[in-house]
């Protein structure tokens, strides 16, 4: 099993490579109930569980700025699909 730090200069040498930063045009074409449950995967991925070790190392490899741009797509990608005010609800359940 690879250390935390070992790990951590692992994605962070990953996200500091050449062309990592550049926008990727991504042309997507999914249902709707597809895009809702990835909007609620991509929220699970920010916020794992503490005992999810990797994921969190790779949260802190990415930083801030990183995740809350991740956010923005999320919601995103529900405000193109019309489902903002039904995951809102589904929220307040």
């Amino acid at each position: 099993m690879i250390a935390r730090q070992d790990l951590s200069k692992i994605y962070e040498t990953l996200f500091s490579m050449p062309g990592m930063g550049e926008p990727v045009k991504v042309e997507l074409k999914i249902p709707r109930r597809q895009l809702l449950l990835l909007h609620k995967a991509i929220l699970r991925g920010i916020s794992p569980k503490e005992s999810d070790e990797k994921s969190i190392v790779l949260l802190d490899s990415a930083g801030e700025e990183m995740t809350r741009e991740l956010l923005t797509i999320a919601e995103e990608l529900l405000k193109k699909a019309g489902l903002s005010e039904m995951n809102a609800r589904l929220n307040g359940l």
